[in-house]
């Protein structure tokens, strides 16, 4: 009886897989969804209601033409005819606020043929460049956030739409026009944008010491409207002295996915009140991307070790840990034999999305994307 029931399970699998039929595979207490493959590194993603755009180096997703821009449906995992053709890597995704437009930022000069200065406008749903809009910055744009009306670039470029602008600028939605009253400056490079939920700071972290003529050690809160510095400033439990790659922010609290020295990374919380930190995590590499999802936080970059106050534990490229408190998710610990360069959660489907340049997720094949089940 016991072989025929093997029998048995053994030829419904195949016929669900023969069908087409995708399954989600245990890997401690997460589950490893259905998702695609890409030919070269996700350096970005971004999920707008049930459409998960990605942006990286590649040249194909599931065999097909993809030239650093593709989408997927978030309930299924497949690839979508979205397919706007950039020349060269994608770094940054944002949404407006409809949802009707995605701007990518990065190194291309073009994007479908049509000149743009490393930063686009294209149509969600046709995958065609808003011809109307046109920002022009003179090198990359590395991070986008959108409030209102505004599109927010950072980057190293020093202008955009000729004008002087140094890290930072501001866009209108419209036309790509910038706006002249909001002219913040820094003397680096910003990587990371994140706006606060009651819109009233916008946090830029990245590789900087002074903004404005202000010191801010890598991470700073400015006006949303007039650009202008808060008094708000980091206050680290060791140094601030980390290059910012990302951040989440919410209400009271932002965290940052950061670097370290010789090397290193940091993973820590502030107060989004005075900036005092709350809690930090030291490992032997970058962190390069947090996500929040349901009180906790999924990070990705290049560690294996995290360094804990009395002890060392292993995490390769992705680890889990409790917003408030920092405390390790013991149990959720997949594996990615190279770096994790982007996390996007997604609380209605209860999953996280990580793309970089890994080829395995948990000694599975999975190239440059992969889902996690994390209800």
């Amino acid at each position: 009886m016991r072989r025929v029931i093997l029998l048995l399970a053994s030829m419904s699998l195949a016929v669900l897989l023969a069908c087409g039929v995708a399954f989600a595979a245990a890997v401690g207490s997460q589950q490893i969804g259905p998702t695609v493959d890409t030919n070269g590194i996700v350096w970005t993603s971004l999920r707008v209601g049930d459409i998960v755009y990605l942006g990286g180096a590649f040249s194909s997703v599931n065999g097909k033409p993809r030239s650093g821009l593709a989408a997927i449906t978030a309930n299924t995992g497949r690839l979508t005819g979205w397919a706007p053709k950039a020349n060269h890597a994608v770094l940054a995704l944002a949404a407006s606020p409809s949802g009707e437009s995605i701007y990518a930022g990065g190194e291309f000069t073009s994007v479908n043929g049509i000149a743009r200065g490393h930063v686009v406008a294209i149509g969600a749903s046709t995958g065609r460049v808003r011809k109307e809009w046109n920002a022009r910055a003179d090198l990359p744009v590395y991070s986008l956030a959108t409030l209102g009306r505004r599109v927010y670039l950072g980057g190293e470029f020093n202008e955009v739409n000729g004008r002087n602008r140094q890290g930072l600028a501001a866009v209108r939605s419209t036309n790509g026009k910038v706006y002249l009253n909001w002219a913040p400056t820094t003397n680096g490079i910003v990587r990371t944008l994140g706006p606060s939920p009651n819109k009233r700071r916008l946090y830029a972290g990245g590789n900087y010491s002074v903004i404005s003529g202000k010191r801010r050690p890598n991470l700073a809160a400015l006006h949303p409207a007039t650009g202008a510095v808060k008094d708000w400033s980091p206050n680290p439990k060791v140094d601030n002295d980390y290059e910012v790659f990302d951040l989440a922010v919410t209400r009271k609290t932002v965290y940052v996915a950061g670097g370290g020295r010789n090397p290193g990374g940091t993973a820590e919380a502030f107060t989004a009140a005075k900036g005092a930190s709350v809690w930090r995590y030291s490992s032997n590499g970058d962190f390069q991307a947090v996500a929040r999802l349901k009180g906790k936080l999924y990070f990705g970059g290049h560690f294996t070790t995290l360094y804990m106050k009395t002890k060392e534990k292993r995490r390769n490229k992705l680890m889990a840990v409790a917003a408030r408190t920092g405390r390790l998710v013991a149990r959720w610990k997949p594996s990615a034999n190279r770096g994790v360069w982007s996390m996007t959660a997604n609380p209605g489907r209860h999953r996280v999305y990580a793309g970089g340049a890994f080829t395995e997720i948990s000694d599975r094949p999975m190239r440059g994307f992969a889902q996690f089940s994390v209800r």
